[in-house]
């Protein structure tokens, strides 16, 4: 069988050079009445998007193109997080979110309550299935990062629902307006009921 040959110019466009994907700066969020706070709360510190389908741009990648144009149905992140930081409970409807941690320490609590837990240490992975509520926390003691590779239908990449409890907290902590910024952007607040 014929294989393909491709230019260095073409090549090129496959890859994704850490220095050249810029982290998501929760831009997307602000544009929706979102304060930078309260995105850096339900999400993690700092995503990059590596691979995605060509022109995708979910309310995950915080309106930020991929670097890489990949096959329909799977999405590619670098998370960095500082000792602490993760996102809140959420769940994944439709979707396969999987972790890879490439250094660091992750706790990841899953159930609707978060009550169950696993350490990944590098090199470890979890794949969590479609309706688990599920969060992650950097528990070690500098800045670490996680892969995240999420799979499924196109149509349904951004199919994130956090708990009401972080609702309720959005609106506590940053008003009623910043909730309905989040939902503007697909996300809604009834993982659990």
């Amino acid at each position: 069988m014929k294989t393909r040959i491709v230019t260095p110019e073409e090549f090129e466009k496959c890859v994704a050079r850490f220095a050249k994907v810029a982290p998501q700066k929760h831009d997307a969020a602000a544009q929706n009445g979102i304060p930078v706070e309260a995105s850096e709360m339900v999400a993690a510190k700092e995503i990059r998007y590596y691979m995605g389908p060509a022109g995708s741009s979910t309310a995950v990648s915080g309106g930020t193109l991929p670097a890489v144009e990949g096959f329909p149905g799977m999405s590619v992140y670098l998370v960095a997080c500082p000792p602490g930081n993760g996102p809140m409970l959420h769940a994944h409807m439709h979707t396969l979110e999987s972790f890879f941690c490439v250094d660091g320490r992750f706790e990841i609590a899953y159930g609707d309550g978060g009550e169950n837990t696993v350490v990944l240490e590098p090199r470890d992975m979890v794949a969590v299935p479609p309706g688990v509520t599920r969060k992650f926390k950097n528990v070690s003691d500098q800045d670490a990062h996680l892969l995240v590779m999420i799979q499924g239908d196109p149509n349904q990449m951004g199919d994130i629902l956090y708990t009401p409890e972080i609702g309720e907290e959005i609106v506590r902590r940053f008003g009623p307006a910043a909730k309905a910024g989040f939902e503007k952007t697909g996300i809604a607040f009834t993982a659990g009921v």
